[in-house]
């Protein structure tokens, strides 16, 4: 079978940076945050000073303007943990809401919101 189109060298290299955060900044705390019922805002931090977040947003407004690629890497390695609402956390914010953000608000929100976002 092929690789896929998106299985770009950039995106192997991302994917390597994301999934060693994974092992040493997600996988030791799915129990507690699975109990919790519950993500801590310092994952949120640590995912948007890693540059985890939305990596598809646009250089025009802060972000890395990645391809889509990037944001399956994302749902993949976390994925791999089994958590999966962790992952669907993840990509509700990333892939479904903040989508909507970028492309439907005023100007001046979109600054004002896809910086937080990414953060």
């Amino acid at each position: 079978m092929p690789k896929p189109a998106y299985l770009t060298p950039e995106v192997e290299h991302f994917r390597s940076a994301f999934r060693a955060f994974v092992e040493s900044e997600v996988a030791p705390h799915i129990g507690e945050w699975e109990q919790n019922g519950a993500l801590p805002r310092t994952f949120w931090r640590a995912m948007g000073e890693h540059g985890f977040l939305c990596p598809w947003i646009a250089e025009a407004d802060g972000g890395p303007e990645a391809p889509f690629g990037f944001s399956v890497a994302v749902c993949e390695e976390l994925g791999r943990t089994g958590a999966m609402g962790i992952q669907t956390a993840v990509s509700v914010h990333s892939d479904i809401t903040v989508p909507y953000l970028a492309e439907l608000a005023h100007p001046a929100e979109r600054v004002r919101w896809l910086k937080g976002a990414l953060s």
